[in-house]
């Protein structure tokens, strides 16, 4: 096993509070002591744990909700720390292994409820960008399971998990590679991330012209979304024209 990028905090270093943190974090199991003992090392990142386990506990979205949240979000962006950790909250909460599996295909899962899907989708949706996010519709259709209240906190979660997963995953405290070899459905599941994104990266006026043909620029930029696909090693399902209303993918 590797090192990460930044050390862990010593044990000389800690003081009692930061002991406590690092302490929870084994009882909890979220975030895990490896992320608290390198966060504890200074006086804001110690703020951030303590805000971090406010966000991830405590609020008005149930904690299992969010942590579904945090999962989908973390394998999107190849996380291989934050995919593997597990909350033993959500896990004592009913959260089980098949049902994070099926968190890749939730619109089709028996496992979810509405509310739970329309939590996901908009977590599918930060992911992918704010141009994704910033639309009426995005905000209606929240606002048929969820309050506003209950909108900004998962608004704010999904930031958060989003923001500071990048910087974690850069810290390399587990790295992708390693990450697949202890659940080796991290690699599949990434993969059919990246094939819904690439069709989502894709402008409106790609599939305004494919409605009626299409043309060659738009044909350029499919084979560009495959190509930078390809430099990942992820195959990738691009939408090349309509056939009888529907979307057509290679």
């Amino acid at each position: 096993m590797h090192m990460p990028r930044l050390r862990y905090i010593e044990e000389s270093e800690q003081t009692p509070h930061t002991r406590e943190l690092i302490e929870s974090a084994k009882r909890t199991g979220a975030p895990d002591p490896r992320v608290v003992s390198l966060m504890t090392r200074g006086e804001l990142g110690i703020a951030w744990v303590e805000y971090w386990n406010k966000l991830l506990y405590q609020g008005l979205l149930p904690h299992k909700l969010k942590e579904m949240c945090r999962i989908k979000i973390s394998v999107a962006h190849r996380c291989g720390y934050c995919s593997t950790v597990r909350s033993n909250v959500a896990k004592a909460e009913g959260l089980t292994e098949a049902m994070i599996g099926d968190l890749f295909d939730y619109a089709g899962s028996k496992h979810f409820t509405a509310r739970e899907k329309a939590a996901l989708h908009y977590a599918d949706l930060f992911k992918q960008g704010e141009h994704a996010i910033d639309k009426d519709e995005v905000y209606s259709e929240l606002a048929k399971h969820f309050s506003d209240e209950e909108i900004i906190e998962l608004g704010l979660f999904c930031a958060e998990v989003d923001g500071v997963g990048k910087f974690v995953k850069s810290l390399n405290v587990v790295s992708w590679e390693e990450a697949c070899e202890l659940n080796p459905n991290l690699r599949g599941a990434a993969t059919q991330v990246a094939a819904e994104w690439s069709l989502s990266a894709l402008p409106e006026s790609y599939f305004a012209a494919s409605r009626s043909g299409g043309f060659p620029a738009q044909r350029s930029i499919a084979a560009s979304s495959i190509a930078l696909a390809s430099t990942h090693d992820v195959p990738v399902r691009v939408c090349t024209r309509f056939q009888n209303g529907a979307r057509v993918f290679r």
